[in-house]
C-alpha cells in the first residue's frame, strides 16, 4: 500500500485495487484509535492516491470501451 503516494507507481489497470483500499481504510479506522498521528496521516495520503488510482483506472477503461 506504501506504494500508492511514490513518484514512480505505475498501477497496472486492470488490478483489484480496491481490495487495497478497503485494506487501507481498515488500517486507518484501527490505528485512529490508538495509533501515531504519523500513521494516521500517513495512511490517509495512501488512501487519497487509491482513491485517485482507481478513479483514473475506471476512467481510462471506460475511454478504451468507448473507443471500440
Amino acid at each position: 500500500m506504501g506504494c500508492y503516494p511514490c513518484d514512480n507507481f505505475r498501477p497496472l489497470e486492470t488490478a483489484n485495487h480496491q481490495q487495497y483500499l478497503d485494506k487501507a481504510e481498515r488500517k486507518l479506522q484501527i490505528n485512529s484509535q490508538s495509533g501515531h498521528s504519523a500513521t494516521v496521516r500517513k495512511l490517509k495520503k495512501i488512501i487519497i492516491y487509491i482513491k485517485a488510482t482507481l478513479a483514473l483506472c475506471e476512467e481510462r477503461m471506460t475511454l478504451k470501451l468507448v473507443d471500440k
